[in-house]
């Protein structure tokens, strides 16, 4: 499940912690050297998080959301506030996706800091610069969606130690793609979660119930704003498949199956 708690943050901490312990960071990086991130303390533990609020240099002049899949939406007018390991961003550190919408023209320092589980993060054309450590330990970040051109590109500053933003895959005009995030089953029910949701409205979610090879039970959901979406599962099944459909239906977007 893509499903974070606010600990997320303190075990990002803990894991680069225990890797120091271990001696396998530089010995400089041991001693404290130059890399303020290897504290005796963890700087995002007792933080409370919420799941909407502003994150704008001049305050509310820009909101951020944050859904139940992951989902990190920025949107407004102007520059991102800038951040530090005393003062670190207001939502969860295990954000799975960013959006950052047009208007937005920063990103400010620390804004995804150490944000492990991030894998795609969309930028519009309306960014100037990326501010440093933005994007420092997103190691998982695969994907990078830039709503400009390549010379657009290449014009943005990006600041120091951003490394795993400039070595994720680039791609250009485009967003995230919604996909299924997860299908489980419980207690009667079966709960899926649709990543993206934004990107997958007027979608549809057909899931199948299969005795042997014969299709018991077929479902449709229409994909509106929420990620979640609930069924009742017939009282003998064999498997099921979930398949997220184009507004159009002719094609799926993603498929999930299980046996």
């Amino acid at each position: 499940m893509l499903h974070f708690k606010a600990t997320a943050r303190t075990a990002a901490a803990l894991l680069l912690a225990l890797t120091l312990c271990l001696g396998l960071l530089p010995a400089s990086a041991r001693a404290g050297g130059s890399d303020e991130f290897y504290g005796e303390e963890d700087p995002f533990d007792g933080n409370s998080f919420s799941t909407s609020g502003t994150c704008g240099a001049q305050g509310d002049n820009l909101t951020w959301t944050l859904d139940d899949a992951g989902t990190l939406t920025i949107s407004g007018t102007g520059a991102m506030a800038d951040y530090d390991l005393e003062n670190s961003p207001p939502w969860e550190c295990a954000v799975v996706t960013v959006v950052i919408e047009d208007g937005v023209t920063s990103i400010g320092d620390y804004a995804f800091f150490a944000c492990s589980a991030l894998a795609d993060v969309a930028i519009p054309a309306s960014v100037e610069s990326v501010e440093t450590n933005a994007f420092r330990y997103c190691e998982s970040l695969q994907d990078v969606w830039f709503g400009g051109t390549q010379d657009g590109w290449n014009a943005v500053t990006i600041g120091e130690n951003n490394e795993p933003l400039t070595r994720a895959a680039l791609h250009f005009g485009s967003a995230p793609l919604p996909s299924i995030a997860s299908a489980e089953v419980s207690d009667g029910t079966l709960t899926v979660t649709v990543k993206n949701p934004a990107a997958a409205t007027g979608a549809t979610i057909f899931i199948a119930f299969y005795q042997g090879e014969k299709m018991a039970v077929l479902t449709a959901e229409t994909v509106s704003a929420a990620t979640t979406y609930a069924v009742s599962v017939p009282k003998v099944y064999d498997r099921y498949k979930v398949f997220l459909i184009d507004p159009v239906g002719n094609a799926p977007i993603a498929e999930s199956y299980a046996g």
